[in-house]
C-alpha cells in the first residue's frame, strides 16, 4: 500500500505543535514520570482503516492533545484552545498537507483536552499479474 504510517502522522502533529508553541514541551503517550507544566501530551485515540472502493481505503486518526498549564485557569485554557484550533488546521505529512476534519475540546480536572481528527485516503498497490510466457507460432500454407 502507498500508506502513511501512524508514526508519521504523530510526528507531523508534533511538528505542528512545536512550530506554533516553541516554548512548550511536547510529550507522547506512555510517559510514566512527573512532568513540569506547561506541556502538551499527545495521545492517539481509536483509529480506523476502512475499505471504500476497490483499492481505496480511508484512514482516520483521532488525537487527544492534552494541555497542562501552570495556572490551569479556564480563561487560559480557552485561549489555548483558540490557538490550537488555528495551529492544527492542517499538518504537513511527508510534504503532503493534511487538513483536520474535526476539532472539539473540553476541560477535565484542570486539563484541556483538545480532540482533533485527521483523515487520509490510501490506495493499495495494483496486484502484480504475471505476464504470459512466450509462445512460438509457425505459419504456413497447406496446398491440397
Amino acid at each position: 500500500m502507498n500508506e502513511v504510517t501512524i508514526n508519521e502522522i504523530r510526528s507531523a502533529l508534533h511538528g505542528a505543535l512545536a512550530a506554533a508553541f516553541p516554548h512548550i514541551t511536547i510529550h507522547s503517550e506512555g510517559i510514566n514520570q512527573q512532568l513540569n507544566p506547561p506541556y502538551f501530551l499527545i495521545k492517539l485515540l481509536r483509529s480506523s482503516h476502512q475499505q471504500e472502493l476497490g483499492r481505496r481505503y480511508r484512514r482516520k486518526f483521532p488525537f487527544d492533545v492534552q494541555y497542562i498549564s501552570l495556572a490551569g485557569n479556564a480563561a487560559e485554557m480557552y485561549q489555548m484552545a483558540e490557538h490550537l484550533t488555528s495551529a492544527l488546521q492542517t499538518i504537513n505529512v511527508l510534504g503532503r498537507s493534511v487538513p483536520a476534519i474535526g476539532m472539539q475540546f473540553e476541560l477535565i480536572d484542570g486539563v484541556l483536552h483538545f480532540f482533533v481528527d485527521f483523515q487520509l485516503l490510501i490506495w493499495a498497490k495494483s496486484p502484480t499479474i504475471p505476464l504470459m510466457k512466450t509462445q512460438n507460432l509457425e505459419e504456413g500454407i497447406i496446398y491440397d
